[in-house]
């Protein structure tokens, strides 16, 4: 079976229409009353099954030799507009499909039988205490100590100690000082912000030595 788009030029409707290849014959047609004008692409399984995406980005299963749907898949605020991957492992069907959601770039897996996915989350931007922390060990934890990050560095401040604001670490990311090299240009402002702010915090609430 091949699945292919038409246009109504007129209403700028969109149907899709299967082919049987065998005898070039049309199976069956479907009219998408969301359009599919923006839709990435069709596949067809080996198993029977006609897989497309419409301009909700909605995905939707199709009986090969029936176009009865049988199956959909949508969440709100991700996008799927890309041709859907079919393969095979094991014996078994698998479907993939690239999309995005909140701007971020997704990849989903589907095999028949298998649970549904839960709802994807975009990454938040910038990260927060644990990305920033991630930030801190690999790129501070050297040369400063800080008990949150488990770190015992000697060669900079104590910032246990220091209890340094966000907006002074952040000043001394970006452009260094004494020994400590600057960062700017080697971490993005996201990513700054995102130390500054564990730094800080963490500092904050740490015991001080008397």
């Amino acid at each position: 079976m091949c699945f292919i788009y038409s246009r109504d030029d007129d209403q700028l409707r969109r149907d899709g229409s299967c082919f049987d290849l065998q005898d070039n014959k049309t199976a069956w047609q479907k009219r998408f009353p969301s359009g599919i004008e923006c839709a990435g692409g069709s596949s067809t399984s080996a198993g029977g099954l006609v897989f497309v995406t419409d301009s909700t980005g909605r995905l939707r299963a199709y009986e090969a030799a029936t176009g009865k749907e049988v199956w959909s898949y949508a969440q709100k605020g991700l996008s799927l507009d890309a041709p859907p991957i079919l393969y095979e492992d094991g014996g078994t069907e698998y479907l993939a499909i690239v999309g995005t959601i909140e701007g971020k770039a997704a990849l989903l897996g589907f095999a028949l039988g298998a649970t549904e996915p839960p709802p994807l989350v975009a990454p938040k931007e910038g990260g927060g205490a644990a990305s920033g922390e991630n930030i801190f060990a690999t790129n501070c934890g050297t040369c400063h100590t800080l008990a949150a990050a488990n770190s015992t560095g000697t060669v900079g401040p104590d910032l246990d100690q220091l209890k340094p604001s966000e907006s002074t670490v952040e000043h001394q990311v970006i452009n260094g000082g004494g020994k400590m090299p600057a960062f700017k240009g080697q971490l993005s402002p996201a990513e700054i912000k995102a130390v500054s702010k564990f730094v800080a915090e963490s500092a904050k609430t740490a015991p001080t030595e008397h």
